[in-house]
């Protein structure tokens, strides 16, 4: 896999999650109690029906009710949320697609399309000169570098490094 292909599916994930947390005071809360981890949950299986269910409530919404093709697996989203970044998790491209569009995207395409802009304009907006969108930046700082770049970066702005165990691109 592209490490562009990864960041992008770092980034799906990123929101996909926080979309959760956002919602869990008024989705999940009342079955599951106050939110503090996935890991802390004390029924990982339940909650994981729940939010496929969820997930297709959305779809069925978003979607006019042609979901029946588009959908995955509980064990898919257990994958997804719980062992992403541990190992290698592939996410085919209507699962991509699936999860774009339950975070309000037209599809997979779109959300790269819509990342690529929004980074594109926060990179201009931050720095004086011209860069190539050659790459993409770093999700976890925005930069577009490489690793030894943003490791000098990162030391020369007196800001601590993200652990390796926490962010797999940094």
């Amino acid at each position: 896999m592209l490490l562009k292909d990864k960041i992008y599916l770092h980034e799906l994930r990123e929101q996909f999650l926080q979309q959760v947390v956002n919602e869990w005071p008024s989705k999940w809360q009342k079955e599951f109690e106050e939110f503090s981890s996935f890991e802390a949950l004390k029924s990982k299986n339940a909650f994981l029906e729940a939010l496929l269910a969820d997930i297709e409530d959305v779809l069925h919404q978003r979607l006019n009710g042609k979901t029946k093709n588009e959908l995955f697996s509980k064990d898919f989203l257990r994958r997804f949320i719980f062992e992403y970044g541990t190992k290698e998790v592939r996410i085919q491209t209507r699962f991509r697609n699936v999860i774009a569009v339950y975070l309000g995207y037209a599809d997979w395409d779109d959300f790269q399309q819509k990342i690529t802009t929004s980074t594109a304009k926060t990179f201009t907006s931050t720095t004086s000169t011209s860069k190539s969108l050659s790459y993409l930046p770093c999700v976890k700082c925005r930069w577009f570098h490489s690793l030894t770049t943003h490791t000098r970066r990162i030391k020369s702005s007196n800001q601590s490094l993200p652990s390796r165990d926490s962010y797999p691109f940094c």
